[in-house]
């Protein structure tokens, strides 16, 4: 192979080597659409090389998609509505802002390549993967470590991962319907979707993480049918960093609603769970086990934030770990007398271990029955506004909003403004 000669050089076929890398790179720019390209373009497309392999692969398979159609049987890498693609192809040739589009039916197994998405990867815009108008698209198992995807309207019946490389991926108004969600990866949202009815299975599972949202949410009814020693929770975060759970509605799930787990120990570290509705079992029987609303029990988790949250219909476990803040919410069961709380209410606590908990009637919590509007129903808003009051005390202040983006008064605990 040509390359330089002992002086530094370029010897003719090294030359010719170049010449190619750098006639490759003005296509790919012409391809790409950029107008004006200059030799200081073509050098910098030169000396990133990853770069120019990468667009030159993607161009390999058709130039970039502005909007992709795709099916359960599509091929070739057309990608148009008449002559439709699989979702790994138009993955692949998307563009940041580009739009996929995916005809009704049942996809078979779908896995996405983390260097499936050239384009995508650092991208400061998502494509986004949608179903055709009016299309129901659904799918048994899903991976991706693919970057940069915003998935909207599928439904997912097994399993779905969002593994390491799939970095920026948003789940906006999706349906999980008898499987979960398992987010391996960073930056991630999961929003305004549902999960229900899996078995021996979590409905959102986060595990080695880092910057995760997870908001607006609806996750219940998951069982323990299978008998598989595997614990279904409505969430479970381990081994994880900077997560914020909000504003979601978790019951009937057989464990727990959420739950913080030790994982492989390698700590859970800047969690927030606030405005959120969080119940265990409404009616406790072979589905659904009475576990707790909460279990909030892993010492290892540092600066665990708890805030303006509702919990029902099952225990919170609770003990002190560094950075502990929990303040300003409802808690229908708490089963330690020395639980760690400020300007929180109890309704109930375990009488066999003391009359009355310590924390009662200082640092601003209070013990009362809270009416709710429907609890069997899982509305948890007050039906009257006496039994949420408080009398705060500290320096902090309350939520921004609560579960429905209302004003939350600084006087009043649990997730719901009266």
């Amino acid at each position: 192979m040509g390359g330089p000669d002992e002086g530094g050089r370029m010897t003719g076929r090294g030359r010719l080597a170049r010449t190619a890398v750098a006639a490759a790179a003005l296509s790919i720019a012409v391809a790409l659409g950029v107008s004006g390209c200059s030799a200081d373009l073509i050098d910098s497309l030169h000396q990133a090389g990853h770069d120019v392999k990468s667009h030159a692969e993607a161009a390999g398979k058709g130039r970039a998609l502005t909007t992709g159609h795709v099916a359960p049987d599509g091929s070739g890498n057309a990608c148009t509505l008449t002559k439709p693609c699989d979702l790994a192809t138009a993955v692949a040739r998307a563009a940041p802002g580009s739009t996929i589009r995916l005809a009704g039916g049942t996809y078979p197994t779908t896995r996405l390549a983390a260097d499936g998405a050239p384009r995508l990867d650092g991208a400061d815009r998502n494509a986004t993967v949608e179903p055709e108008p009016g299309a129901t698209p659904v799918f048994g198992a899903l991976t991706t470590e693919a970057p940069h995807l915003t998935w909207t309207g599928i439904t997912v019946t097994v399993q779905w991962y969002l593994n390491g490389g799939a970095v920026g991926n948003v789940v906006d108004d999706v349906k999980v319907d008898g499987g979960g969600l398992f987010v391996r990866s960073s930056d991630i949202t999961v929003k305004d979707s549902e999960f229900m009815n899996g078995s021996s299975i979590d409905g959102i599972q986060v595990g080695l993480s880092n910057n995760v949202l997870i908001e607006g949410n609806s996750v219940h009814d998951y069982n323990q049918d299978k008998n598989d020693n595997i614990h279904a929770d409505c969430i479970q975060v381990f081994d994880s960093s900077n997560v914020t759970i909000r504003g979601n509605r978790l019951k009937n799930c057989y464990n727990t609603g959420l739950i913080i787990s030790v994982g492989a120990g390698k700590g859970i570290h800047t969690l927030t769970v606030e405005s959120n509705f969080i119940q265990g079992c409404i009616v406790v029987g072979p589905r659904c086990g009475g576990g707790s609303s909460a279990a909030l029990q892993e010492k290892s988790a540092t600066d665990l934030v708890v805030r303006g949250n509702t919990f029902a219909n099952g225990s919170v476990r609770l003990v002190q770990t560094p950075g502990l803040v929990f303040d300003r919410n409802i808690v229908g069961y708490i089963s330690s007398c020395d639980a760690p709380m400020t300007n929180s209410i109890i309704e109930f606590w375990n009488t066999k271990m003391c009359g009355t908990p310590a924390v009662v009637s200082r640092d601003g919590n209070r013990a009362v029955k809270v009416a709710f509007q429907d609890q069997d129903a899982g509305d948890l808003r007050p039906a009257d506004a006496s039994t949420v009051r408080i009398s705060p005390q500290g320096t902090l202040g309350p939520v921004a909003t609560d579960i429905d983006g209302h004003p939350m008064p600084a006087d009043v605990a649990g997730a719901a403004a009266p």
